[in-house]
């Protein structure tokens, strides 16, 4: 009874509360196995994005990762010193690299001309050593999957840069050429885009 007062009194709240706010999965949500469902109209998993929302959710990644790495580190004093980045073969650093080149390039868009999109596909969770798939218990939800810069020129569309969420927990290849297949099914097939160029 208490934790359903709860709830309403935090359901209210946000009714009240002005503004506009996004719900970001933390790390330690992703810590248990999901898998995404594919679908055949992956155009509506696109979704158009503003720069200060990509610079948003790109922070938000950044500081998530820092936080990570922080309590996984045994020694916070040999983690500051520069060698230990050359000489740990971590898969984290690397994502911070990605994420933060992602945000200088941002940041350093003087012309404006860079376009933003979010791929959100439902994901689901994974029953781990039980028969039990009723999507009650193990319901679906839709995760910012990855964050896409790109620019149109003339009818063609250049993919600049591509990060993905560093806290997934599936299979990250296959994601990888899944989300090249999405971003040509919707800039030549929904869009009507002459080509797609992907630098990254």
């Amino acid at each position: 009874m208490k934790s359903a007062s709860i709830i309403l009194v935090s359901l209210l709240v946000s009714f009240l509360a002005p503004g506009q706010s996004y719900i970001y999965h933390s790390y330690r949500a992703l810590r248990q196995p999901y898998r995404i469902l594919y679908n055949s109209k992956s155009h509506k998993e696109i979704k158009k994005i503003d720069d200060d929302t990509a610079l948003l959710l790109a922070t938000h990644w950044y500081d998530e990762l820092k936080i990570c790495q922080k309590e996984q580190t045994t020694d916070p004093i040999g983690s500051q010193n520069i060698r230990f980045l050359y000489e740990t073969n971590d898969d984290e650093y690397k994502k911070m690299s990605d994420i933060m080149t992602f945000n200088y390039n941002i940041q350093n868009d003087e012309d404006a001309r860079t376009e933003y999109l979010i791929w959100k596909p439902k994901v689901h969770q994974i029953a781990i050593d039980e028969d039990i798939t009723n999507s009650v218990v193990y319901p679906c939800f839709r995760q910012s999957m990855c964050l896409v810069g790109f620019q149109r020129i003339a009818n063609n569309v250049e993919i600049q840069d591509m990060i993905f969420n560093p806290f997934w927990n599936g299979e990250s290849k296959l994601t990888h050429k899944h989300m090249k297949k999405v971003l040509i099914h919707y800039f030549i097939t929904y869009m009507k885009h002459k080509r797609i160029e992907f630098n990254v």
